[in-house]
Formats: structure tokens, C-alpha cells, sequence
């Protein structure tokens, strides 16, 4: 009796082993007036990107590229016109990470994307969510805490300025320099 594609899977699964999983490449960008300014006025949004690719097989083997980013943004019209806006991203964390993972048999290609499409997010995102936190805690900003899963694609959330914790409204109130309005204090 032959396995049915979904135990055939199973099986593969079973042999994947990561080789190699590190980051290859990341950057970040903070804009710290417009990004307090914005927090402060809580019109912004969050916005998570991530993407998996198969970069290449061979016998035994075979290469995952997952590219992320995480940004803060605001869209905002701009000045006598309707239609026409900017989306103004003050705090922009983006990274690539790449992973080599083993397995026994034949490498059935199909089975191999698959695991890129619904399983690989395992092995990458943690790292991510990692980077994402560490970054933005050296930044001096609130460490942003990312979901704990993310498969391919695009996830953007709305953040109220009522939704701002009770540290960070604290620290926008009691910290004239933070303001805003005109010129920085000094």
C-alpha cells in the first residue's frame, strides 16, 4: 500500500534537519523625532512583511532565503490636496536571514517547497522577533514585541493612541523634550 502524499510528507519532515540558520544581512532606521511624535499622536500603524524563497537544491540538501521587515508608519495627506498622501515610516528593522537544512531521500522538490511555504517560518521567525526586540530596546525606544508566528505576507495593525502603554504615556507627559511642538527644547 503506498503512503498517501500527506504520511509521505510526514516523512520528509521527519528527516529535515537544519545545517545552518544565521542572519545575512539586516539594517534599521529610526527617525526619533517623527517616530515620538507619532507615537504620541497614535496615528500610525504597524506593519510586519516576511517572505520565504528556495535558493537552491541538491542531493541531501537544500537552501532557504526568509527576508523580513518591520516597520512603524503613518499616512498622512499631504498639504492642499485630497488625494494625494505620504506614508512616513520613522522606525524601519529589516533583516535576511538564510538556513541550509539536510534530509534523507530522494528531495522530492514538492515537498521541499511546501515546507519553505507552511513550516520554514518555524526555524526563522523567532530570530526575527529576536533581532526586532534587541534593535529597538538599543534604540532607547519601547522594545516592539512582534507575534509569536508569521508565515509569508503582509500583516498591518492600526495602533490608537489609546492602546500606548501607561509607561509610554508617562514618559511622552513628563518628558518636555518629547513634545514636539516647534523646536526641541534644550
Amino acid at each position: 500500500m503506498m503512503p498517501s502524499d500527506e504520511q509521505a510528507y510526514e516523512s520528509f519532515l521527519k528527516t529535515v534537519s537544519p545545517y545552518i540558520v544565521g542572519m545575512v544581512n539586516g539594517s534599521f532606521d529610526l527617525d526619533r523625532r517623527s517616530y515620538w511624535a507619532k507615537r504620541k499622536a497614535g496615528n500610525f500603524e504597524k506593519v510586519l512583511r516576511s517572505s520565504y524563497a528556495l535558493d537552491h537544491v541538491d542531493e541531501g540538501y537544500f537552501d532557504v532565503s526568509a527576508s523580513f521587515e518591520f516597520s512603524m508608519r503613518s499616512i498622512e495627506k499631504t498639504e492642499g490636496s485630497e488625494d494625494t498622501s505620504v506614508v512616513l515610516s520613522p522606525l524601519r528593522v529589516s533583516c535576511v536571514f538564510h538556513g541550509h537544512f539536510h534530509f534523507d531521500g530522494d528531495g522530492n522538490v514538492e515537498f521541499i517547497r511546501r515546507f519553505i511555504d507552511e513550516d520554514s517560518w518555524v526555524m526563522f521567525w523567532p530570530y526575527f522577533r529576536q533581532f526586532v526586540s534587541d534593535v529597538t530596546a538599543r534604540m532607547s525606544i519601547p522594545p516592539e514585541l512582534l507575534p509569536l508566528a508569521l508565515s509569508s505576507g503582509e500583516v498591518t495593525t492600526a495602533i490608537p493612541a489609546k492602546q500606548q502603554s501607561a509607561k509610554e504615556k508617562r514618559v511622552l507627559k513628563s518628558n518636555p523634550r518629547l513634545k514636539l511642538k516647534g523646536r526641541v527644547k534644550k
